[in-house]
């Protein structure tokens, strides 16, 4: 877990953030998730971190319940402990929650594409991803999406059980 991301500077300011620059990402490696959070810094976006699936579970609970507001976009690993990013994706697709996710894999198959794709996700990139690459393909995402998801009713509940079961 990203210590104290309920309570960190950055909460602040990615709650204060325009709507555009809000990101959500996780990420299990720590070195590659800093490296990605200051690249993603450097070009304006406003950062709420996850170390694993449960914790960005969590973020995304916090946001239904409008505690935090709605990222515009999330990057996130598949392979992540509590909560694979091929769940969170099923689970905030079936809560009707359509802000662009990009998948990051170290273990990308022509199966695991096609999966996530028909999950909905705008892209899934192969590790090691360079910065460079990663923003270009956000800013694409963004540009197509037009303006933040809303969820729906109970979306939070929706995302917060869909991703449990498959605990």
């Amino acid at each position: 877990m990203v210590i104290g991301w309920d309570s960190s500077p950055d909460l602040r300011h990615y709650c204060n953030a325009p709507a555009e620059q809000r990101i959500l990402f996780a990420e299990d490696d720590s070195d590659l998730r800093n490296l990605i959070i200051s690249a993603l810094h450097r070009e304006g976006f406003h950062v709420l971190a996850a170390s694993s699936g449960r914790e960005l579970l969590h973020i995304f609970s916090a946001a239904a319940r409008a505690i935090v507001p709605l990222p515009r976009a999330v990057v996130m690993d598949i392979r992540m402990p509590g909560h694979s990013g091929i769940e969170l994706l099923r689970a905030l697709r079936l809560a009707e929650w359509t802000m662009p996710v990009i998948l990051m894999t170290g273990f990308g198959d022509d199966q695991t594409r096609k999966l996530v794709l028909e999950f909905g996700a705008f892209a899934l990139l192969d590790k090691p991803v360079p910065a460079r690459k990663l923003i270009h393909v956000l800013r694409e995402a963004i540009a197509q999406d037009g303006k933040p998801a809303e969820p729906s009713p109970g979306a939070g509940e929706a995302v917060s059980s869909q991703a449990e079961s498959k605990e």
